[in-house]
């Protein structure tokens, strides 16, 4: 049977639509976004003329050492069930990730259902995304600054806020302004986006965006959960503002919930042993090794020179000989010198997203001929915050 992937085109909408209900089970409402996806950002794969699978394309960036590395993030991966087990699934992706290379995206970055397929392409487990809950009670129930709602018009002061603290870890999405639309502002079809900042002078020094949905679990009738969709602040007393306002909203919300790095400084400004936590994983693929080098921040204290053997063999091209020169913050790399030790691309993931050291990623088997002296200058300049990131894709 001829299979063919290609770009999703108008024809496909319906089909791609019934596809992602089945795959995902959406109910009818939650598919409005679906109807109206920009064809340029889905792909498909027909059978026989048929579209029995797809995936969504979304170009962002992602902060690493402080600077933005331009990321496909892939999303909705489905297949028709007369379609699975047979092998199409990783031919889309496969044909995904050699277009996506060709045209120079540094990384790409997804949330597996299952990691197998992923890792066959050359992606790892490369970051979290850790989700505290808190019950609303241990939260202090005091204001202590004046937290505003907030208009289209204070966006680009948000997102300035938010662009400050992403480049300080490693892991969160660079928003575009589609992303800021879909994924914050206004995230729900089914329920109100509430959002709130707290000002000093004309800067937003903090923001958290929400959105609540009953908590069936409490005794108490209309009780509702808070789910924070985001929940960022530069200062200690901004922090505590943000949660005092939280704390104050009554006794028919039962719990907060936000996104957070592993080890939230959140928690320790809390200082309650009552929260709990839930963790996903997102994987990572280094599609272009000399870019994603030279587009990701480095600790501006190191000034070191490496030679890696890179091998990747779902792209060829990349199975090369870089040495990578850092100094200053950044990074330059030439394609050739002489290579300290192999490196296989999934364990590059690792190492670009401060995931593992040295020592861990030749314990798994993909970093391999590192002396001790070359794994201490891998941990230096790849050092970092753990990644982490505040969507779920």
């Amino acid at each position: 049977m001829t299979v063919e992937i290609r770009p999703m085109e108008e024809r496909d909408r319906d089909r791609v639509v019934a596809l992602h209900a089945q795959a995902f089970q959406v109910p009818e409402f939650r598919l409005a976004r679906q109807r109206t996806m920009p064809l340029e950002k889905g792909w498909v794969i027909t059978r026989a003329g048929q579209v029995v699978g797809g995936l969504r394309v979304d170009l962002v960036g992602q902060y690493f050492g402080g600077r933005s590395v331009p990321c496909a993030a892939i999303a909705s991966v489905k297949l028709a069930p007369e379609a699975r087990g047979t092998g199409l699934g990783q031919a889309l992706m496969t044909e995904v990730v050699r277009h996506l290379a060709a045209t120079g995206v540094a990384l790409s970055t997804l949330y597996p259902s299952g990691p197998r397929l992923y890792r066959r392409l050359g992606y790892e487990i490369a970051g979290v995304n850790v989700r505290y809950r808190v019950p609303r009670a241990e939260l202090p129930a005091k204001l202590t600054e004046a937290i505003e709602p907030w208009t289209p018009d204070d966006e680009p002061a948000v997102r300035s806020c938010y662009r400050r603290f992403a480049e300080r870890e490693n892991g969160p999405i660079d928003r575009g302004d589609a992303w800021w639309s879909e994924w914050i502002v206004d995230p729900y079809l089914d329920r109100p986006t509430y959002r709130f900042l707290l000002r000093d002078g004309g800067t937003v020094r903090g923001y958290l965006v929400f959105g609540q949905s009953p908590d069936l679990r409490s005794d108490l009738p209309y009780a509702a959960a808070v789910h924070c969709i985001d929940l960022v602040w530069d200062t200690p007393a901004t922090a505590r503002a943000l949660l005092g306002f939280l704390g104050v909203q009554g006794p028919l919300v039962s719990t907060v919930s936000w996104s957070g790095p592993p080890n939230d400084p959140l928690m320790t400004l809390l200082g309650t042993q009552a929260a709990t936590g839930s963790s996903g994983q997102w994987m990572t693929r280094v599609l272009a090794p000399g870019a994603a080098l030279e587009g990701r921040g480095y600790p501006s204290h190191v000034a070191e020179t490496l030679g890696l053997s890179i091998v990747d063999d779902t792209l060829p091209a990349n199975t090369r000989v870089l040495t990578l020169t850092v100094a200053n913050g950044k990074g330059t790399v030439r394609p050739d010198g002489d290579s300290e030790a192999e490196l296989e691309v999934r364990g590059l993931a690792l190492l670009y997203t401060a995931r593992h050291r040295a020592a861990e990623i030749i314990r798994l088997g993909l970093l391999r001929g590192a002396s001790v002296a070359t794994q201490a200058k891998l941990d230096l300049i790849f050092g970092g915050p753990s990644p982490w990131m505040a969507e779920v894709f």
